[in-house]
């Protein structure tokens, strides 16, 4: 069994207009009059008149689920007719448990790092090209995190006004990141050419490196043992970081950038939103992307506290020059070993 049904004006109009802010769906559908919040199913009688049902909220868009290129932003005071709270429950708690472990972790690392010595000297290990790549990446990425939490939790976010003004944001930065992606890439290929060795983990990273470099970030960093890996200008980043940039390099940013273009330009690349399985497949793949990208943003934040001080491997980022530690155990460590 299935139900047809048809939306139809209870009153006809021939004044074609639209007004300003009705451009902003959450004007009626989030936070305007209670009479907006309810829905409505008309029925017509044999006098020509309609009597009207209240529903639940919600129920009439559930139709919408069967529609196969339509995705409504927003529904009535509470979720995304494609939205999934099971997703949006784990993204929730892979954010807070990212934040609590990494304070918890810091805090008990400096603890034992205080019992190691060390001589240190400055390397030049971030290029000028690098540097602003990466504040230019990195505005534009918290911009489309905070934007999208406000898309797609508008009853709950309002960060920026409007939700036309999030939209256009968060599509602007989403331009911006890629360009800046852009530029990286064209950087690393065609200006130092060394991206293959810089970011592609050789095979002895692969077979020892990866766990060398996991034992230590997640057992012997704690009892301020030193790094196993020593950053050079031509070797930045340890077999784990190389794991992990090459996922989202080359990865993660090109399929979130191209999803989120595909979503910018519904209209005119529908044949490619089809051929994608449809804008709901094409949202929620967008959405679960980002997700991955924001829970590697705060790994990332937690990873640039473990220099010699937390603030450490962000000030090289803006000066270039990396202050590099060469450790000697104390004599109590050292007796203790023998």
């Amino acid at each position: 069994m299935h139900l047809k049904g048809m939306m139809t004006p209870e009153q006809v109009t021939h004044s074609f207009q639209i007004l300003a802010n009705r451009r902003d769906c959450t004007f009626c559908h989030a936070s305007g009059p209670g009479a907006m919040q309810t829905s409505y199913v008309a029925l017509p009688e044999k006098d020509g008149s309609f009597k009207r049902v209240a529903v639940e909220k919600g129920a009439v868009l559930d139709a919408l689920y069967g529609t196969p290129d339509f995705y409504m932003m927003a529904r009535p005071a509470t979720t995304g007719s494609t939205r999934s709270a099971c997703w949006s429950s784990s993204a929730a708690w892979s954010c807070r448990s990212a934040t609590a472990s990494s304070a918890s972790c810091r805090a008990i690392s400096e603890i034992e790092r205080r019992t190691v010595m060390s001589e240190k000297k400055m390397i030049y290990l971030h290029p000028a090209p690098v540097r602003i790549w990466h504040w230019l990446n990195a505005l534009g990425i918290i911009t489309l995190c905070l934007t999208g939490a406000q898309i797609r939790f508008p009853e709950y976010l309002n960060i920026f006004g409007s939700y036309r003004a999030a939209i256009l944001l968060h599509n602007t930065a989403g331009i911006v990141v890629a360009l800046s992606f852009s530029l990286w890439f064209f950087y690393y290929t065609m200006g130092a050419r060394t991206m293959t060795k810089i970011y592609v983990p050789e095979v002895k990273d692969l077979k020892t490196g990866l766990g060398r470099q996991a034992f230590f970030y997640f057992f012997l960093y704690f009892f301020g043992r030193p790094n196993p890996h020593h950053s050079t200008p031509d070797n930045k980043f340890n077999p784990m970081q190389k794991s992990a940039y090459l996922a989202i390099m080359f990865v993660l940013v090109p399929l979130i950038s191209l999803t989120g273009i595909l979503l910018m330009n519904v209209s005119p690349l529908r044949e490619l939103v089809l051929m994608a399985g449809g804008l709901k497949l094409l949202v929620g793949s967008h959405f679960l992307l980002a997700c991955s990208l924001t829970a590697f943003l705060f790994t990332h934040v937690y990873l640039t506290t473990l220099g010699h001080t937390p603030l450490a491997h962000t000030k090289s980022m803006w000066t270039g020059w990396e202050e590099v530690e060469e450790h000697e155990e104390t004599e109590h460590h050292a007796g203790q070993r023998i």
